[in-house]
Parts: structure tokens; sequence; C-alpha cells
């Protein structure tokens, strides 16, 4: 993101997916969101990138329905190649990983999630520098 500050915007848009999808699915509590740094990925040949992948890790806790809500949102229309209404910046296909979900220890019925969400983008789709 140093070498291309347009790649903050994808971060951004990432983190307010991720958010948005939180609140909506009425988890109780955001303890954390934090940006890893970006990876590349490339072919070993001769080293063309083939795409970016932009991980978030995330800590939140909410009712088992809110949870199960909140990762069933993460899985929207990989196809879909826009932000909203207007918007020609490609939105990002989400992978989960590492996922760890636990019992909340303060409440009996809530569950606490902690995930790290990657939204990649096709070399393509990156913006130039």
């Amino acid at each position: 993101a140093k070498d291309n500050p347009a790649l903050l915007y994808l971060q951004l848009a990432l983190v307010n997916r991720i958010l948005t999808s939180a609140l909506a699915s009425g988890a109780g509590a955001i303890q954390s969101i934090s940006l890893l740094p970006p990876k590349m990925h490339a072919v070993e040949d001769n080293n063309q990138i083939l795409f970016e992948e932009f991980p978030a890790r995330v800590q939140l806790t909410g009712p088992t329905e809110s949870i199960l809500a909140f990762l069933s949102s993460l899985s929207g229309k990989i196809g879909d190649a826009t932000n909203g209404v207007g918007s020609a910046s490609p939105k990002p296909a989400l992978f989960i990983d590492r996922l760890i979900l636990k019992s909340a220890t303060n409440q009996p019925n809530d569950l606490s999630l902690e995930v790290v969400i990657s939204g990649f983008l096709n070399q393509e789709d990156l913006p130039s520098p």
C-alpha cells in the first residue's frame, strides 16, 4: 500500500464491508479489527503477479444467530464487480481463514469469533501506482 496509495481505498472498502456486515448481522460487540500486510501471489516461473490478497483479523461477539449471519453475509456474490451504484471499483472476493469460534465467557448464549478474512483482487483489477 505504501507504493500504491490507491490500494488503501481497497483496504478501506474491505474494512467497510466487514463492519457493515457485522452491524447488519446484530453482532453484540466488535472487539477489534486490524489489517494485516497485503500478500502478492505470483506465478513461480516468471514471478508475474496474478492477484493480491488483503487480509484483516476480526474479533467479535454476539448471539449464535448473529455470528452465523455475519459469516454467511461474507459469502456475497463473487461475480459482483462493483461496490455500489455508480462505483466502478472492483469488489474483492472474500475468503474466510483461521476461524476460531468459542463460547463467550460473560454471556452463556453468546459466541466469540476470531477470524481472518481476506479480500482478493486480480492483477488486471489492481489500480496503477
